[in-house]
């Protein structure tokens, strides 16, 4: 399975309602989803959706999202992924984001774990929103930084870098303390940047002769360049995938589910 995150948003008066008369009708069918210890596990999770669905665990919900997306049929003018979500939403678990890119996911994954680092907090799975959305402020003005800077070294003209600098602009007058994070920790990077940057002469050479050869070896001396440039570039371009998702929680005052599948 390809490395996903889902993010979710959850009504537990519905689950209340239909996910554990879901539960009750198809026990047979989700006992297969189940660890060790199957009709116990399931007696725990009815137990927890009658009280708040907001209790399960993270490996409680993903066997529930996998027994759900298993015995989902689309309809015919729906894709399988539509009708996952439709009937998620059913049972009172709104799916409103992924990031379903290995690499995006990845690397919003090392992002989050950095930001744990220098903050010395941990984001659990079930985080509240003010907490998830600091997160995402963060993130929002690193990215943007980090895309920005490189765009003018490649004088590149993307129409959506004047966005960036309005939104960054517009979110740094409140956040001014996760704005100086974020220049603080682009500034450690930086001279890792600059190399990037100062060996792209051998990176593009690289990359020229890649698009030109079906069949080509990389040379020791670039595996780390071209790692480098890869991990960089892909947190560079996580910025609007943060943003969409920012724009959908910013006014959500209920906790967020984040579900990572590998």
């Amino acid at each position: 399975m390809a490395e996903e995150i889902y993010f979710i948003k959850t009504n537990p008066t519905i689950a209340r309602i239909n996910l554990y008369n879901k539960l009750c009708r198809e026990e047979k069918n989700i006992l297969d989803f189940l660890d060790d210890d199957k009709k116990t596990s399931l007696e725990i999770i009815k137990t927890k959706v009658q009280g708040s669905i907001n209790s399960l665990t993270h490996d409680e919900f993903l066997s529930i999202y996998n027994w759900i997306k298993n015995t989902c049929i689309p309809a015919h003018d729906a894709t399988i992924e539509e009708e996952v979500k439709t009937q998620l939403f059913i049972n009172g678990i709104d799916l409103f984001f992924e990031i379903p890119a290995k690499t995006s996911a990845k690397s919003f994954s090392d992002l989050l774990s950095h930001y744990e680092t220098i903050i010395g907090h941990h984001l659990p799975f079930i985080s509240e929103t003010n907490h998830f959305n600091r997160f995402l402020i963060y993130s929002m003005f690193y990215t943007g930084k980090l895309k920005l800077f490189f765009d003018l070294y490649e004088q590149k003209n993307d129409p959506t870098d004047e966005h960036i600098f309005m939104q960054l602009d517009m979110l740094k007058p409140n956040y001014k303390d996760l704005y100086e994070l974020a220049e603080q920790e682009f500034n450690i990077g930086l001279p890792a940047f600059q190399n990037l940057i100062s060996e792209s002469q051998k990176l593009g050479e690289f990359h020229q002769t890649a698009n030109n050869n079906q069949s080509y070896s990389i040379p020791s001396e670039l595996v780390p360049l071209l790692e480098n440039e890869k991990d960089i570039l892909a947190t560079a371009s996580l910025y609007q995938t943060l943003s969409g998702l920012y724009e959908l929680t910013k006014y959500y005052k209920d906790s967020i589910i984040k579900l990572h599948l590998y």
